[in-house]
């Protein structure tokens, strides 16, 4: 990437738009794409979901992603409760991704859980 140009602003150019809620831009900024996410591919390619492993790929490098970067989580003096916005936003993506079917996305949601819990220990 260019020096000066910001991932935030990598997005605008890609048609993200300023938001005003706090959960509105955590939410956006999940979605932001980050061209260094292949480093997370060594834990995330231990993805056992039998159903859109390759999505459940992605949705995994996002994750691992946002705990390595996120202030808030590593010391926790967030406003807001970042983890539950976290698993929101996980269940929502992994909604789109299995239709609705609550059996697969629990099942996603644990695979995903296997792979970022050893991460965050302390």
């Amino acid at each position: 990437m260019a020096a000066g140009t910001s991932e935030k602003g990598l997005a605008k150019l890609f048609g993200y738009t300023p938001k005003e809620l706090f959960s509105e831009i955590f939410y956006q900024n999940r979605e932001i794409y980050y061209p260094d996410l292949h480093k997370y591919s060594g834990y995330c390619n231990k993805i056992a979901s039998p159903k859109k492993k390759n999505r459940m790929k992605g949705l995994c490098k996002k994750v691992l992603k946002y705990l390595e970067i996120s202030k808030e989580w590593k010391k926790n003096e967030s406003a807001y409760d970042e983890c539950i916005l976290l698993n929101y936003w996980i269940y929502d993506t992994l909604d789109k991704y299995f239709n609705h079917d609550t059996d697969d996305m629990n099942v996603a949601f644990g695979t995903l859980q296997f792979i970022w819990d050893p991460l965050t220990k302390d």
